[in-house]
């Protein structure tokens, strides 16, 4: 696939090596006050030349998204560091054993597969589901209050019972919710280091699972596995941030990873130890199967698997826009390779300006 990253992220001269393509852009994208907002272009409209940057330059796009999730330094030197090469070798040995140590690893609840196993199917009664999230008040409690966010609410009268919610709301609604503050306490991470960690994180998952679940509709795919895979598919990063932690205690705290290597290298190891995750967790196997097709790459993906890497890579695209970080030139080429359609990157970009 034709590498599509700009000079603009690199923030480097066009050097020999990059070749030059005409290509018709069908989206217009603007970043004001941290807002997004896309219009269709025609496309007989002027034509952009635009930068295409080669095989080894493609690192920057990983490289400004690592920097914006563990806010690290934009230097993007090639050498490893003591640092970085701790952390490679530790990583490197954990790839190897197959198994990631459970202390890493956050904690499932025992229901939690049992609640999951419940939503996935399509027979579950919505009277079942009421009676499930009843058994923990807390729970039920968490429910009533993300009803009546700003972000669900549809009207002024207060939701006050789970029957309510369910009824208003709908059972893909109450099934989205729950997932979300299932899996909350787990990939919600407050760090002494990296300390925007946790909350881009977050967020970043969130914005995956709801454009998931937004494409998996066009794909006429099941919605609720769609939505639980771009929830956890970056625990992966999760688990190096636990790594990066103990380097810093090990090694020296004022030291830090660097290099656009190193972040292009954990970027790939990151989904790697996510279906390494996902084995241990004993997540649904059409989970782990799509989130091993990001790692293997393959020519055909499953659907799941397309879902995935496109909820992703808009999410990306969001984060690093609201950081501007990328310009509407680099989100043209991004929604033209890889097979968004206008009206998609509308509604999945007003569902993310929701939050």
């Amino acid at each position: 696939m034709i590498k599509w990253f700009l000079s603009l992220l690199s923030g480097k001269p066009e050097k020999k090596g990059y070749s030059h393509k005409n290509i018709n852009v069908g989206y217009s994208a603007s970043l004001n006050d941290s807002e997004v907002s896309i219009t269709s272009v025609d496309d007989s409209s002027e034509m952009t030349e635009l930068v295409v940057v080669e095989e080894e330059l493609a690192i920057d796009y990983s490289s400004a998204f690592y920097d914006v999730i563990f806010g690290c330094s934009k230097d993007k030197g090639t050498g490893l560091n003591q640092f970085e090469r701790h952390m490679l070798k530790h990583v490197e040995n954990v790839l190897n054993s197959r198994q990631v140590p459970t202390s890493d690893i956050p904690k499932l609840p025992a229901t939690v597969m049992e609640i999951i196993n419940d939503l996935k199917n399509s027979d579950t009664s919505s009277a079942h589901i009421v009676n499930l999230i009843k058994k923990d008040p807390a729970l039920a409690g968490d429910i009533l209050r993300v009803a009546n966010s700003p972000y669900y609410r549809c009207s002024e009268e207060p939701i006050g019972s789970i029957e309510k919610a369910v009824l208003i709301l709908g059972y893909d609604e109450i099934n989205t919710i729950l997932t979300t503050l299932i899996m909350q306490p787990m990939l919600e991470i407050k760090p002494i280091y990296f300390k925007l960690f946790g909350q881009q994180i977050w967020e970043h998952s969130q914005n995956t699972a709801t454009a998931c679940r937004l494409i998996a509709k066009h794909y006429a795919a099941d919605q609720f596995m769609a939505y639980l895979l771009g929830l956890v598919h970056d625990v992966g990063k999760i688990i190096i941030f636990q790594f990066l932690v103990k380097a810093y205690r090990e090694i020296d705290p004022d030291l830090a990873p660097k290099s656009s290597s190193f972040k292009r290298i954990m970027t790939d190891n990151s989904e790697k130890l996510s279906v390494m995750v996902h084995q241990q967790w004993k997540l649904p196997k059409d989970v782990i199967f799509a989130m091993q097709e990001q790692v293997d790459k393959p020519n055909e993906m499953s659907d799941l698997g397309k879902i995935l890497k496109m909820g992703n890579l808009i999410s990306e695209v969001f984060l690093l826009l609201k950081m501007k970080m990328i310009d509407k030139e680099g989100c043209q080429i991004i929604f033209r390779d890889n097979n968004f359609t206008n009206q998609m990157v509308k509604d999945i970009f007003a569902e993310f300006k929701k939050r």
